[in-house]
């Protein structure tokens, strides 16, 4: 069953979720479910595969919570560069999770 953006970006919200808790845990002993574990080891294991942007605004994003205004002006771009990758990380994960998928 092919994966949608739609899906992509509903779990890169999940995951987004899941490390902004945990950073705000004093304990850190938030421990993620079964479903929320293989979601996690499913987009780390395409991210540690990305172009070097990619992984950037993955981790700026979804580990840091930073937003695209954050991003622009911590690596000195404007924020359409900003959404232009993050356009390209989408057609990167569904390429690649489609590919699996097959």
């Amino acid at each position: 069953m092919e994966i949608t953006k739609k899906q992509i970006k509903k779990e890169l919200d999940n995951l987004k979720s899941f490390y902004l808790m945990k950073n705000s845990i004093v304990n850190e002993k938030l421990k993620p479910c079964n479903k929320l574990l293989l979601l996690i080891e499913k987009y780390s294991k395409l991210i540690e595969e990305a172009p070097l942007k990619l992984q950037g605004l993955f981790n700026e994003k979804y580990k840091l919570g930073s937003t695209v205004q954050q991003m622009a002006e911590k690596w000195n771009v404007s924020t359409v560069t900003v959404n232009r990758m993050q356009t390209k990380l989408y057609e990167y994960l569904f390429e690649n999770l489609n590919k699996e998928e097959k």
